[in-house]
């Protein structure tokens, strides 16, 4: 039992995190479309830019109307409150063909989608009114108006989603007869979060400071007491002028103790020899010990 809730859980949050880059899709069509799905909560950029594709490929539509703000997501879409402009139009018009993806995976280069649309349906060159880039060739027209990203913080939120739903109103009145309207939008960009500057509890430690404060009393010291820049060091105190015990005193030191060790083994060897009187002896001497082989 306890298996089955962890994998739950993990299956839960993975489908959190992949929907949380993710962002809604609508279209819009007075015209019936046979390859469009009805309603889809999960979807990839690929399927439907090949739904775009597949609904500008006969170029029936007069007018194809597509709007890009980024940053809206799917309850924003699906909240009348939030924009309630477009809930009065999308339910006030009729459409032959509604489709609403939740979350589409990617994101959409709605301003390709938009050129492959006019290519396709040669509607002329482009040419910027206003904020909108439009394709018109007098009887088709392909229209795009790119929204700037919705702000992350609430409050800021709140007052561009106001104003994107005053906008819908003009936007929509352009669309008579036979049209095609397209909403996209992009993935929400999170908020990096504000890195923590480490700081040290002391920038230089006390000894290092104590050794740089030492050495410029010395420094002002010697410049105070010198008359000139030739006899700077004349006024200096004798341990202050002259470094008497330097490390090259300790390294003699050292040394010449381990000489002294070494002679006083080497003496202390050659007295500890010792060789009997005897052996001097005529008796017990090479000239006796012959004799005695003789006989």
């Amino acid at each position: 039992m306890m298996l089955k809730s962890l994998g739950a859980v993990f299956l839960a949050t993975s489908a959190a995190n992949a929907f949380r880059n993710s962002s809604p899709f609508l279209l819009l069509s007075a015209n019936p479309i046979e390859s469009a799905p009805r309603g889809l909560e999960l979807a990839t950029e690929q399927t439907v830019t090949d739904l775009i594709a597949s609904a500008s490929s006969q170029c029936s539509a007069t007018t194809y109307f597509i709007v890009s703000q980024p940053g809206l997501t799917t309850a924003d879409l699906r909240d009348s409150t939030t924009l309630p402009n477009l809930h009065a139009w999308t339910a006030a018009a009729e459409h032959a063909t509604s489709v609403e993806v939740a979350n589409v995976i990617g994101e959409l280069d709605v301003k390709s989608l938009t050129k492959r649309i006019a290519t396709s349906c040669d509607t002329g060159d482009e040419s910027m009114l206003g904020d909108t880039l439009s394709y018109s060739s007098g009887e088709k027209e392909v229209l795009l108006t790119a929204f700037p990203p919705l702000p992350v913080d609430k409050k800021g939120r709140v007052v561009a989603l106001r104003k994107l739903n005053t906008r819908f109103t003009s936007l929509v009145s352009k669309l008579e007869g036979n049209y095609v309207f397209i909403l996209a939008s992009t993935p929400v960009e999170p908020a990096e979060p504000h890195a923590h500057m480490y700081e040290m509890d002391e920038p230089y430690p006390t000894a290092m400071h104590q050794d740089l404060k030492r050495g410029l009393e010395l420094e002002r010291r010697a410049k105070g007491n010198s008359s000139s820049g030739d006899h700077m060091q004349d006024e200096l105190p004798l341990f202050e002028k002259y470094k008497f015990l330097s490390p090259g005193i300790f390294m003699s030191l050292s040394v010449s103790l381990l000489l002294v060790i070494i002679l006083w083994v080497g003496v202390s060897a050659i007295a500890g020899l010792e060789v009997s009187y005897a052996a001097f002896s005529k008796e017990m001497g090479p000239a006796a010990q012959n004799k005695g082989k003789q006989q």
